[in-house]
């Protein structure tokens, strides 16, 4: 989240410009956090999901709509989601192509009893570099806050390392 916009947030909930208000004043987030407004505000407020105009998943859009963005500088076509999906089934099987999935629901009883469609996943955009659309390069973002309290233990170096690894693993079936 930008400075200006942890500020804005910061004037909005104090009722005060952040800079006249004393570092160690303790303000509510949305989230039920007190914290000073401080460092400890900003390392939380870049995490929470609750916090106005904030989540990893608006963030996660932001840049890779950014990256969609540049590449159309250059590219013939990126296509955000491309739609060859897959699903994972309760039932352990994965990978399954999203085209598949009511076929595998016709004979799997743990598909059938799902109550919600499964969790479809795949890269966030596809890019045509050449008029013959025989190359297709994937691209698929991954958000990770360094700060955030579930990675305390690990150095910045380590939260990036964790996330390739989390992407290869997700994905070696399907480049296989």
């Amino acid at each position: 989240m930008p400075r200006d916009l942890v500020a804005a947030y910061l004037r909005w909930t104090l009722g005060a410009a952040p800079s006249t208000v004393a570092a160690d004043t303790v303000v509510k987030c949305p989230c039920g956090a007190q914290l000073t407004v401080g460092e400890q505000w900003q390392a939380h407020v870049l995490g929470c999901v609750r916090a106005p105009g904030n989540g990893p998943l608006k963030r996660h859009n932001a840049i890779r709509d950014m990256i969609r963005l540049v590449v159309l500088s250059f590219a013939k076509l990126c296509e955000i989601e491309p739609r060859f999906a897959v699903c994972n089934c309760d039932c352990g099987k994965k990978n399954i192509p999203a085209t598949e999935w009511e076929a595998h629901k016709q004979h799997c009883s743990v598909a059938r009893a799902m109550r919600t469609a499964p969790h479809r996943f795949g890269p966030d955009l596809g890019i045509v570099f050449d008029e013959s659309k025989t190359v297709i390069t994937y691209v698929d973002v991954t958000i990770r806050d360094a700060l955030n309290e579930s990675h305390k233990s690990q150095t910045p170096a380590q939260v990036f390392e964790q996330a390739v690894r989390d992407k290869h693993a997700s994905y070696a079936d399907l480049i296989a």
